[in-house]
């Protein structure tokens, strides 16, 4: 199915009707790494091979079953791929992926299906919707005792993760890493399957973000998933959304021809998720819970040596996105997360605010075109009455970013931003020398920034 046909409505209806369950897979999961973006399991793919001392093989992505394909031979003892990717994944210490926290913080989903087995989706929960408390229900299966849901946590108002793979840890057998893996998995599931989960799957629409399966095996699992005949007919839909091409691709005509309740998404899934996530918050903003810890520098460090970042409520999960790249990228911000700007004691502290950061960044939208008022206007006129305190002086304050395809230079955003040094950030990306220039900028006015030498 083509983009501009994908059924966006009648996903965000059972979704508001809640029935619609999403199933989460590895390539959804991206992660910032010193300013540059990675999927998480081919940094783990990468570090389970230099780990082992395993040579490169020329022509290898690095996704972590296709390095363990490769190097199997290699090993003494095939128990070692389980204790040496979960030494490997812990010494990562790879943060939460951002498209996760935009998951969770979207009420509409209870039940989540992880295809992979790190912990991060019951993280993003817990710290998103419980201000990171244990709070989220977590199942992993096992082919040794075949988990699945227990009625008590299907009538409770908690948010549940089941890990179709099982979850990493350091016993053998426990969760899924290569192909094989996943077919033994799938073998257990067809001969034990847990029944209070494949009811949940059955009543409910799907919602496949990510998961990239081999041909074989999503057909498969879709089929398990869906507890009957592809070709019988039933009132539910699976929604799949892929990074590649599926306008000919295989397994996109065998849905055409029997599965026709499938509806398929060519897009990144990570960009995916922000979509949805902005879609869902502009149509209920009061149900969707504010996000979790702020970061340190928020919390802690004095808004002469932040960032200012001014969004409209529409692009709250780019300048999310923004935002963390930022602080990962050791540079300190300050931004209005929780959705509490309104009446005038809170207008007076964001205009304190504003008088006093280090600098001021715009982020310029489709969304800012279209919408003529909002408090995010007022920030910018803030702002710019702060620049004649700097006249003469060559001093930079205020830095504009767009994060889509809007051109600033037609926009309609004050005179003084067109004057200033403006970046692309797609999706809320910066690139790696809007970073370097910062750290430059604020490397000008001591204290304004942490961990610049």
């Amino acid at each position: 199915m083509a983009n501009n046909e994908f059924s966006w409505d009648d996903l965000l209806m059972y979704m508001e009707e809640r029935q619609v369950v999403p199933i989460i897979g590895q390539d959804l999961l991206t992660v910032s790494v010193n300013g540059q973006r990675h999927n998480a399991y081919r940094l783990l793919g990468q570090r389970l091979m230099d780990d082992l001392k395993l040579p490169r093989i020329e022509g290898n992505n690095y996704q972590l079953n296709q390095v363990v394909a490769d190097h199997l031979g290699m090993m003494d003892d095939s128990n070692k791929v389980f204790t040496s990717t979960k030494r490997a994944f812990d010494a990562l210490k790879l943060p939460v992926p951002d498209a996760l926290r935009a998951l969770a913080r979207i009420p509409a989903f209870r039940l989540f299906v992880t295809t992979t087995f790190d912990p991060w989706m019951k993280q993003a929960l817990d710290e998103e919707r419980f201000g990171g408390r244990s709070k989220t229900e977590l199942v992993a299966y096992n082919p040794r005792d075949a988990s699945d849901l227990r009625e008590e946590q299907l009538r409770a108002d908690l948010p549940i993760v089941y890990q179709l793979f099982g979850r990493i840890c350091g016993t053998p057998g426990d969760y899924a890493v290569t192909e094989e893996d996943l077919l033994e998995f799938f073998h257990h599931l067809q001969v034990r399957p847990p029944k209070l989960l494949c009811d949940e799957l059955k009543d409910s629409h799907l919602l496949f973000i990510g998961n990239a399966f081999p041909d074989w095996l999503a057909r498969f699992f879709l089929r398990t998933a869906r507890m009957d005949r592809l070709s019988a007919g039933r009132n539910r839909v699976e929604f799949v959304v892929e990074h590649q091409s599926q306008s000919n691709n295989p397994l996109t005509q065998f849905f055409r021809h029997f599965s026709r309740q499938t509806k398929f998404y060519s897009v990144p899934p990570e960009e995916f998720v922000q979509e949805l996530a902005a879609r869902w918050e502009a149509a209920h903003p009061a149900e969707t819970p504010a996000a979790g810890p702020l970061p340190a520098s928020q919390a802690t460090v004095p808004p002469e040596q932040c960032i200012f970042i001014s969004y409209a409520r529409e692009d709250l999960v780019v300048a999310r996105q923004l935002r963390q790249a930022l602080e990962q990228a050791g540079l300190n911000t300050w931004m209005d997360e929780h959705g509490l700007a309104g009446g005038e004691d809170w207008k007076a502290k964001l205009q304190e605010l504003i008088k006093r950061c280090a600098l001021f960044m715009p982020v310029v939208s489709q969304n800012t075109e279209t919408k003529l008022e909002g408090q995010y206007r007022e920030e910018w006129h803030w702002a710019t009455q702060r620049l004649p305190r700097f006249k003469g002086t060559g001093r930079e304050f205020i830095i504009p970013v767009t994060v889509d395809q809007v051109n600033l230079y037609s926009a309609k955003v004050p005179d003084e931003f067109k004057q200033a040094h403006t970046v692309n950030c797609p999706g809320g990306r910066p690139p790696d020398s809007l970073l370097l220039k910062l750290r430059e900028v604020l490397r000008e006015h001591a204290g304004y920034a942490k961990g610049v030498a």
